[in-house]
């Protein structure tokens, strides 16, 4: 898995998961600076699939933290959906932490995780979906 990857499956996992991925790795990371923290608006593009213009749905909510590690000269960026500032956090350490290789192990495996509860939720959810269908001849 590449970093984008790993971060994305790590998005939707469990704030403990985080908490504690967080605490790995953030003595190795030492002190942050904050660049830009706070909510701001994303657009949403569409395609059209007829003409294949591409338009503007509207905008996203998001929190981000953008984070700067100066004895490691690197940094850290981690944006969610909606107020959520821990998770925005959290992200934007575990950002720096691979961007420097750090428990890098650790967070693969535990992005792994995240996706195999995410597809196991999915397969529950559609499996409850299907049975809900009405075969239309029988009616």
């Amino acid at each position: 898995m590449d970093e984008l990857e790993i971060l994305g499956a790590l998005a939707g996992a469990p704030m403990e998961v985080l908490r504690a991925l967080r605490a790995r790795v953030s003595p190795g990371l030492g002190k942050g600076r904050v660049v830009r923290e706070g909510p701001a608006l994303v657009p949403l593009p569409f395609r059209d699939s007829r003409r294949g213009t591409l338009f503007y749905l509207g905008e996203a909510l998001v929190y981000e933290v953008w984070l700067r590690f100066p004895d490691k000269g690197v940094e850290g960026y981690g944006a969610t959906l909606g107020p959520d500032r821990e998770r925005a956090r959290a992200l934007a350490i575990l950002d720096a932490a691979l961007a420097l290789g750090l428990e890098r192990e650790a967070l693969e495996r535990a992005a792994r995780d995240a996706l195999k509860a995410r597809e196991e939720e999915d397969r529950r959810l559609w499996s409850w979906v299907e049975s809900t269908r009405l075969e239309v001849e029988t009616l």
